[in-house]
Formats: structure tokens, sequence, C-alpha cells
């Protein structure tokens, strides 16, 4: 059968479907480590064609967009990607917190754009384990006395005692998960 793709290897969806094959099956590849290494894989479908790919994922609606898993942490297939803009990728990565806020999972940009307010300051709170009721107060809050076994109390007022220790662990842990 002839290939029906003129030039196929100079459209972006072929890029990105021989982009996404060298980062699951590539061990050369850079960003194998964050991928095939992790068990990221590609349907066989689309693993073997990419008339099928194609077919599944449709045209790049345009520049601004890539291919992205909804599920990051699963492979690539039909149900499971989307062309997507930077900013809705970002909020979609593995190492993005996420916090439950009137029922629904969020991110700190995303609080911040629904919500109106500044992004450090939700960001901030995300890390400092705050409630998601407090995230999301419009103002700052501000601390007229401190804990113990805050991380509020092991940075700014440098306590070492051990329940502060214990709450820069716990942040540690929370921010590399």
């Amino acid at each position: 059968m002839k290939n029906k793709w003129k030039n196929s290897w100079k459209s972006p969806e072929y890029n990105a479907w021989m982009h996404m094959l060298h980062r699951c099956y590539n061990p050369k590849d850079k960003a194998y480590k964050s991928y095939g290494k992790l068990g990221i894989f590609v349907c066989d479908d689309w693993r073997n064609s990419f008339d099928k790919f194609f077919e599944d994922v449709g045209p790049r609606p345009s520049a601004d967009y890539s291919l992205d898993r909804i599920d990051s942490f699963d492979g690539y297939k039909p149900e499971n990607c989307r062309w997507a803009t930077r900013i809705t990728q970002a909020n979609n990565k593995r190492s993005t917190r996420r916090v439950e806020v009137n029922g629904e999972a969020m991110s700190a940009r995303e609080i911040s754009e629904k919500f109106g307010l500044d992004y450090q300051r939700v960001r901030s709170r995300i890390c400092q384990g705050f409630s998601p009721e407090k995230i999301i107060q419009a103002a700052p809050i501000r601390r007229t006395h401190w804990e113990h076994g805050t991380i509020y109390a092991y940075i700014a007022k440098k306590c070492r005692c051990d329940p502060c220790k214990l709450a820069k662990h716990q942040n540690r842990k929370a921010t590399s998960n």
C-alpha cells in the first residue's frame, strides 16, 4: 500500500508521533528516563502505525499545542491523549501538587486563576499545608503568633524542636511527590 502521507515526516503530527516513540523506547533519548524507564508505553496500534495515531488524535489545532497524556501515570493510547497547550500540560505534570477545593482537585495555578488570587501566595499556602478554605482566602494570612510543629516555625522562626523538624521533613516529602 502506498503511503497516503506525502512528506509526513515534515508534519507536526508525525514529529509528535516520532518523539513519543523515542521517549518511550529509545534508551539513548534524554527523556527516556522519565517515560520508557518508568513504564510509559505506546499502545500497539499507534506504535506500529502513524496512520492509526493520526486517525485517533487528529490534526494539531495550532502551533501552541502539543501531545499530552490526560493521566500522566498512564501510557499513550487513544483514550488518554489529546492536543494541549503548555499551561494545560504544566497543570497535568506528575510533579504538580493538587488540592481538593470544593470537590475539585486543582493545582496552584488553577486555584489562582479561578479565585483571582496571587499565584505565589496560593503556592506558598499549599506548601505550608494550609486547609483548602484558608488557601482560597483573599486576604493574606497574618500570623500574630506561631506554633511549634509547622513549616513556618522551622523556616521563619528557625525553631529546631522535634515537632518543627518533623514538619520540615513532611513538607519536603510532600513536595517531592
